[in-house]
């Protein structure tokens, strides 16, 4: 039987912080994917689904507004929502 949980996407360069983000959307029966990065969450992009993106704004390299310009102009993701953190 297929898992038939939402999927996130969650991406912080803050450790601990997207620690805590998984935990309680994991508590709440969400299946959470982190990347600690812009580049490593375009990767996961390209080759996973998601339900949503949870995106920190302020990341050295790719931020996430070039994350979310990314994930708009790829037809697979373009309607997924996007929540930004900062």
């Amino acid at each position: 039987m297929a898992d038939s949980r939402k999927r996130i996407l969650a991406v912080d360069d803050d450790a601990p912080a997207l620690g805590a983000l998984r935990a309680n959307l994991s508590q709440r029966g969400y299946d959470v994917q982190t990347a600690g990065n812009g580049e490593d969450a375009i990767e996961l992009i390209d080759r996973e689904s998601y339900d949503l993106f949870i995106l920190d704004v302020n990341m050295p390299g790719i931020n996430g507004l070039e994350v979310c310009k990314h994930i708009r102009q790829n037809p697979k993701t373009q309607n997924t929502p996007v929540i930004f953190l900062t």
